[in-house]
């Protein structure tokens, strides 16, 4: 009975001693300075503590004796429980859903605005060339039959623009790209519009669990051990942010820090290698890649036109504005303000309303901040998918660079390292290289010698070291211990 208690415990009751004695004690702590300060039995605080590690973000250190001190650089401050989480994750819940609304209903907007603008200034447009052409015919006819002519020109005129502009409209509708003689059908418009004001989303989205994968394959082919610079080799995280990761690793897995004999710091899974499909040899480091965010999913072709149509609409919009606030009564021989002149005609005789209420506003004002805001977007957006593509670039180049450096850990030469592919090369990359590699260099106390030239190369004896010890510890693993053997019962016989 004593043994069931033991083992069969309650998570959130040893939980809760545990976090008030780190608290107390506000030191770097070994399991058995929580065990002497709580009084609970040391397996279940080297169980709690996984859990304890990953709600607060917490580190680990090795002692020359080779004990491993848990401590905590962000304090005692849970990342999942309490107020300030929950209601960061009902604001980000609140603002997801009110986010998708919010943008259905601006993407119906942003169609309705750039075509309906577009037809009606351009059906305004023919309409002001027809007038102008059926006037001047209609000035220098003298006789019915002349009359008759000129405006059976108009008429056809009239008729020949106006099935145009429907034919341009369900061309560009149904094609993403106006190619004479092209029928293949492509990318309707509505989508195309919605990928240059929003782009494509996020290309990583479900990248988590490809990279777990990874991680998992590389344990599985590897006797289920890995060292955290070989985790930052595969996932490309920092230190700090790599060793925040892999506490999560180990609660969704069970795996266990350990350390060698020579004092080596490590994560044990055990559990990974029970599977019937263990790879037969080592596996070598495979690391996922990030995609960086692209502007648009259109080809460059419907990006023109779509920036063509706002255009259009954005040079109308101020005409219109400009001559019903600014000008207002048109001097005489402005021919340019003919088109205002036809549009005010039409309004008050044929519409019946006031053309000074409502050309300001509706043809003016409405129309130019929209397009304002149509080619705001998309430039607030790349300037924010400048930001996220570098630090996916950067993400890229650490995964090069510490393989590298694990491959060769006594020499390191760092104008060797360089990217290979635009997705990891990020801005001064050359100065980010460096800085990096002294970062690491420092954590893992590397010597720095100077060569000819001026050049200096890094010696990190200490990860060499760890890297052979390691390998001895995974030689010494024997694989048949984990062999799921023979079946002995089948619920199915």
């Amino acid at each position: 009975m004593a043994e069931k208690k033991l083992y069969d415990f309650k998570v959130e009751s040893v939980k809760s001693k545990i976090v008030a004695a780190l608290k107390k004690r506000r030191l770097e702590s070994t399991v058995t300075d929580l065990v002497a300060s709580t009084g609970l039995p040391t397996y279940q605080v080297q169980e709690t503590m996984k859990v304890v590690s990953h709600e607060y973000r917490g580190h680990m250190k090795v002692t020359e004796s080779g004990e491993i001190l848990y401590y905590f650089p962000s304090g005692m401050r849970s990342q999942t429980k309490g107020l300030a989480p929950a209601l960061r994750r009902f604001l980000r819940s609140a603002g997801s859903a009110l986010l998708r609304v919010l943008s259905l209903l601006f993407k119906i907007w942003i169609m309705v605005m750039l075509v309906g603008y577009f037809l009606v200034f351009v059906a305004l447009l023919v309409i002001a060339v027809l007038a102008s052409v059926a006037g001047s015919f209609s000035s220098n006819s003298s006789d019915n039959r002349s009359r008759g002519r000129d405006g059976g020109f108009g008429g056809f005129m009239g008729f020949y623009l106006t099935t145009r502009v429907i034919e341009l409209f369900i061309q560009i509708w149904l094609y993403s790209g106006l190619v004479k003689g092209e029928r293949r059908q492509r990318r309707p418009l509505h989508r195309s519009v919605f990928s240059y004001v929003f782009g494509e989303g996020d290309p990583n989205k479900g990248f988590d669990a490809v990279e777990k994968k990874a991680v998992i394959h590389y344990l599985q082919g590897n006797k289920g051990l890995i060292t955290i610079e070989e985790f930052m080799a595969i996932t490309g995280l920092g230190a700090d942010a790599a060793e925040e990761r892999i506490n999560t690793y180990l609660l969704e897995f069970e795996g266990e820090p350990d350390v060698t004999s020579d004092g080596t710091l490590h994560y044990r899974f055990p559990g990974l290698l029970k599977s019937r499909d263990l790879p037969l040899s080592q596996v070598p480091r495979t690391a996922p890649r990030l995609s960086l965010h692209a502007f648009s999913g259109n080809k460059p072709s419907a990006n023109r036109w779509i920036t063509f149509f706002n255009i259009v609409n954005l040079f109308f919009g101020g005409y219109f504005l400009y001559y019903s606030t600014v000008v207002v009564i048109p001097q005489k021989g402005d021919g340019f303000a003919y088109l205002y002149q036809v549009t005010s005609v039409l309004l008050a005789h044929f519409v019946g309303v006031d053309p000074l209420a409502v050309i300001p506003i509706a043809l003016g004002a409405v129309p130019l901040v929209f397009s304002a805001l149509f080619f705001l977007i998309p430039l607030v957006r790349r300037a924010r998918e400048k930001a996220r593509n570098e630090s996916v670039k950067k993400r890229n180049f650490l995964q090069r660079l510490f393989d590298r450096i694990l491959q060769n850990p006594l020499l390191v030469d760092p104008r060797k390292i360089q990217p290979a592919d635009y997705d990891e090369t990020p801005s001064r990359w050359e100065s980010f290289r460096d800085r990096s590699i002294k970062e690491l260099a420092a954590r893992k106390a590397a010597d720095v010698k100077q060569i000819d030239g001026g050049a200096f190369v890094y010696e990190f004896g200490e990860l060499d070291r760890e890297q052979r010890d390691i390998a001895k510890v995974r030689n010494s693993i024997d694989l048949s211990s984990f062999n799921l053997g023979k079946t002995v019962f089948d619920s199915g016989e």
